[in-house]
């Protein structure tokens, strides 16, 4: 019977640990900073951020990654992050019942960096991380080679049409021109 009580215990222990974490701002906060310092080679800056993923809420003002090893502009950042968050996805690591929407968004890409660039089968395997809804006001896609090109997108809209497929929109400009996009990914 002492046996039953311990290893019933143990295991109420480990199944709602996570939750406990998850109900702690400063646990997640803690835990943000250390995985992304300890899996990658960037470094984070966060901003006025709101972490309630059990009341479903995330927000920040700025997010900034940044490389970890020189002084260099973030390679991506994020102002006005919104998001209703469904807790179980971010247990499961995937956000695809969870809603987004950011004022702006800026990804920098340099050659002159010392930073790899991910290759594009690389940037598949986040295609789970798309939240079932996205909205972002305006994003700029910058490059830095031997020409700097800013490439600003507005209105960018995106969900999920099914588990497998995420189709966005949006619109630019591309000499004085104005273009509708609209990307399926699958």
């Amino acid at each position: 019977m002492r046996k039953v009580l311990i290893l019933a215990t143990l295991l109420a222990v480990i199944l709602l640990l996570p939750l406990g974490i998850m109900s702690s701002e400063r646990a997640l906060l803690f835990l943000a900073h250390w995985g992304v310092d300890t899996f990658t080679d960037y470094r984070l800056v966060l901003r006025q951020p709101a972490l309630r993923p059990i009341r479903g809420e995330i927000s920040a003002s700025e997010i900034h990654l940044h490389p970890k090893q020189e002084l260099a502009p973030p390679f991506l950042s994020v102002l006005g992050l919104h998001g209703v968050v469904n807790a179980m996805d971010i247990y499961r690591a995937n956000l695809g019942g969870s809603d987004l929407e950011a004022r702006q968004v800026t990804i920098y890409v340099s050659s002159n960096d010392k930073t790899s660039d991910p290759a594009p089968f690389e940037w598949i395997q986040y295609l789970g991380w798309l939240p079932q809804k996205l909205e972002v006001r305006q994003l700029h896609l910058v490059t830095a080679t031997n020409k700097t090109l800013v490439f600003p997108l507005r209105n960018i809209s995106g969900y999920r049409a099914d588990g497998t497929q995420f189709i966005v929109t949006a619109q630019a400009e591309y000499e004085g021109e104005p273009l509708d996009l609209q990307l399926d990914l699958a």
